[in-house]
């Protein structure tokens, strides 16, 4: 009988939860449309998104999505969750890291107010697809990724004059910075973490040029094992800064082993100067 009462108590929960939710979506239908053509575009997405969590029992993500729904209502200007916002693995920050930093740039460049539709559809798909990929949702992940690309690229028009704005607004390479490494070792020092800290600062100054990681090695050894070397190092910075929250698809990485030396020595002679990786930038 117990367990009969519970399970009564439990399901009129439910139904009252629902019917909260149903008045939730009624009283947001109602608001009158202030804002932008972008803020109404807005205002469609995340209120289907937000009912879309509702009808799959996410009750948390419905009421986010539903108060983002109210927001662009009132025209209240607001930006793509922050990555922070959200529970995610390093590769997962990465990919969306990088397509945060293309969307907010192309926001930047006046999508908002010359593509609205496709610039707020963009900016709910990216939403979605953050949600979905913390979730671990693969297949609705994808597919919120998809449409996130697909929006952005019609809001951008490819090749068109939005985009070579965004290519001479970019702003000046910063300097390269190395770091070194002790003998026969990829291991990054204390000072090795703050250079590349450093890196990262620059990064986000640029907004997000191409960064280039190329690990070289000295002259003492075997010049194979010297290559290997030197793309292990090359690799431990870019770990390092992925695990900072630098987005994996900015960054390349690039092995010279004994090749280009900073310093010429005699061949088998070790050289500090020689054990490092190099971060460049490029557009």
């Amino acid at each position: 009988m117990r367990g009969w009462r519970n399970a009564g108590v439990a399901g009129l929960a439910l139904g009252l939860l629902a019917s909260c939710t149903w008045i939730e979506f009624a009283d947001i239908e109602r608001r009158p449309q202030q804002g932008t053509t972008f803020d109404r575009a807005l205002y469609d997405g995340y209120l289907a998104l937000s009912r879309t969590e509702y009808e799959e029992g996410d009750l948390v993500d419905q009421h986010r999505f539903a108060d983002r729904a109210r927001l662009a209502a009132a025209g209240t200007p607001f930006e793509p969750e922050a990555l922070s916002f959200r529970e995610l693995d390093a590769a997962q920050r990465g990919r969306l890291g990088d397509a945060r930093f293309r969307l907010m740039k192309a926001f930047d460049a006046g999508i908002r107010e010359n593509a609205p539709v496709d610039a707020a559809k963009a900016q709910v798909a990216f939403d979605c697809w953050m949600q979905e990929a913390e979730e671990g949702h693969g297949a609705d992940s994808e597919r919120c990724r998809s449409d996130f690309e697909a929006a952005l690229a019609r809001a951008v028009a490819g090749e068109g004059a939005m985009a070579k704005e965004m290519a001479e607004d970019m702003p000046a390479l910063p300097a390269p910075r190395t770091i070194f490494f002790a003998f026969n070792s990829d291991a990054l020092t204390g000072n090795a973490k703050a250079v590349l800290d450093q890196a990262l600062a620059d990064w986000l100054d640029t907004q997000g040029v191409q960064m280039v990681v190329s690990g070289f090695t000295d002259l003492a050894g075997d010049p194979v094992y010297n290559k290997a070397l030197s793309e292990r190092r090359a690799k431990a910075a870019v770990a390092y800064l992925v695990e900072q929250g630098f987005p994996a698809g900015r960054v390349s990485t690039r092995s010279f082993g004994e090749d280009d030396p900073a310093v010429q020595t005699a061949n088998d002679k070790a050289e500090t100067a020689n054990r490092r990786v190099v971060i460049s930038f490029e557009k």
